[in-house]
Order: structure tokens, then sequence, then C-alpha cells
């Protein structure tokens, strides 16, 4: 006598199968999220970590200057570097305006970045004895270097000897091939941009204004992630 068999039918089947392949994508789905908000938040530190670097060699110009001139030092190592980060700075307050549609009009011929962006190179800052440190090599413009300032293919970063390693063997690498995604703004007070003095009129300002701005696509995203901060520096000598 034959035994009967019961069996899940085709339907059954189908609809078993059609429900684990909406799990197995909800779940691919919801790490593939996930990885992208690591990697966004990873990126995003990176970023921040550039524009406290920028921040920070800002600062250091800048004290440095008013170390000398407090010590009554002759021959300042640091005032031409000063002067020229001075020289950088633009009256227009359309650039206190931040928020681009996309990273590519900020680098655009008529973008801020060729027209008032500049970039410190930070692994250049030092002086032996009462040498004088000019801005060869240290400051770089979007006007006179367009072809230094890219667009970022990963994240904001600057490179050294066409790589992100700050080191080139055992020796600090100095050679700053690219600022990637990351640039700095410095605007006047304007209401003091022409100071009387004895010897005549002056133009000088009481302090700057540097916003250090930086622009990315973050992976996952369709409109672009920026990081800025700004910080204010008063000019020794007004």
């Amino acid at each position: 006598m034959l035994k009967k068999f019961s069996g899940d039918t085709l339907i059954e089947v189908m609809f078993a199968t059609g429900i684990f392949s909406m799990v197995a994508i909800s779940v691919v789905a919801l790490m593939n999220n996930s990885t992208s908000k690591v990697q966004a938040a990873l990126e995003s530190t990176m970023a921040r970590n550039e524009i406290d670097a920028e921040a920070e060699a800002l600062r250091f110009i800048q004290s440095s200057y008013v170390s000398e001139i407090n010590a009554h030092v002759d021959d300042s190592a640091y005032k031409n570097l000063w002067y020229a980060i001075k020289n950088e700075a633009t009256t227009d307050t359309s650039v206190l305006e931040f928020a681009p549609k996309t990273c590519a009009e900020l680098y655009s011929n008529e973008g801020e970045v060729k027209k008032y962006g500049f970039i410190i190179n930070y692994h250049n800052l030092y002086t032996t004895g009462s040498n004088s440190i000019s801005a060869t090599g240290i400051l770089y413009d979007g006007k006179t270097s367009p072809a230094l300032f890219k667009e970022a293919p990963l994240y904001p970063r600057l490179m050294f000897n066409n790589q992100d390693k700050m080191y080139s063997g055992t020796s600090l690498a100095k050679n700053m091939t690219a600022a990637e995604g990351i640039y700095v703004i410095a605007v006047k007070d304007i209401a003091k941009t022409n100071i009387v003095e004895v010897g005549g009129v002056k133009k000088a300002a009481a302090f700057f204004d540097f916003y250090i701005r930086s622009c990315w696509q973050a992976p996952g995203s369709d409109v672009p992630t920026i990081v800025s901060t700004v910080i204010r520096l008063y000019d020794p000598e007004v």
C-alpha cells in the first residue's frame, strides 16, 4: 500500500522565499546604512583635525610675532609671514555666507577658493635663531597657486609628496602638493580698515576673522558635507 506524503505547495514555497528575501534585503540595507554613517563620522573627524591644525598654525604665527614684539626682537622671524597672511584678507562680506549647493562651485573660476582662499603648510613652521621666515613654502593662495587647491575625492586633507602620510621615511614631509577640500578665508575688521597714524594713513585692521572651511561628498549623501569654524586674531600693531 502506497503511503501519501504531504509537502509544501509551490505557493507556500514562493511565499516563504519572498519573506526571506525581504528580511535579507532589509538586513543588508541596514548594514550599508550603518557603514555609511561610520564612514561619514570618521571623515568628519579627519576634516576637523585638519581644520584644527590650520587654526593652531594661525594662532602660532600670530602669537610668535606678538612675543617677538614684546621681547623687542630686532629681527622678527614671523613678521613677514604675518604680514603676508594679513595681505590675504578681504572686506567682501559675501564670503560670510557658506552654504554651497556643490563643492565644485567653490573651486570654479568665480568661486571663493580662487578669489580669497589660502592654506598654510604647517609642516614648515619652524625657525632657527633669528632667521626671518618668508611665506614661500608656507602660505599658498588660490590666486597664485590655483592648481594646489582641489576638490576632495575622499575627505578634506593636505597632501605631502602626493601622499597623505605625515612622514616620508623618518623625516617630516614638508613638500605640500595639494589641499583637498579645505581652505581658509581671512576677513578684515571692516570698521577699521583705515587707521590714521602720525606718519600718515596706514591700511590696517584691528582684528581678522579667519574662516576655515571644508567641503566634500560623504558616502551615502547626495548633498555636500561641510565642516567649518572661525577664529579671531588681533593685529599686535594696531
